[in-house]
């Protein structure tokens, strides 16, 4: 399996090793960026946490993305996007094969914690990462 590759220099970012169909186009573009809690921090650094579910927020696109803690803007961890996925948020869960820790009630909670008005059948995305250090 060809694995995709993520540099970073100034700002910019080049993917190494595109994937198939070269879906990344241009291949050179500025710095994705997205603000994260600061208690999931530590399970994205350690490889736990490898997505992340957004609503009404940028575009991102595969490629390196840095995750910026919404409290102090100096701690952040550089991830590497694979791929980005469109659904409803009632699906979401099933589809990470989450289904029996989030059950409908208890996602649709956690996620007003960041969007208040978001329901069930709102579409949102679903962010796919590798590891910090993959």
């Amino acid at each position: 399996m060809l694995k995709m590759g993520c540099v970073v220099a100034a700002g910019y970012f080049v993917i190494t090793h595109p994937p198939p169909g070269g879906a990344f186009s241009p291949e050179i573009m500025s710095l994705q960026k997205l603000n994260i809690v600061p208690r999931l921090l530590p399970d994205v650094r350690a490889g736990r946490k490898l997505h992340t579910i957004r609503w009404r927020e940028q575009e991102i696109v595969p490629g390196p993305m840095l995750y910026e803690n919404a409290q102090d803007a100096s701690d952040t961890v550089m991830v590497c996007v694979t791929h980005v996925e469109k659904m409803p948020l009632s699906v979401v869960a099933a589809r990470l094969n989450k289904s029996a820790e989030w059950p409908d009630a208890e996602m649709l909670e956690g996620m007003r914690e960041h969007y208040p008005s978001i329901k069930m059948d709102s579409e949102v995305v679903v962010i796919h990462h590798l590891p910090p250090d993959a």
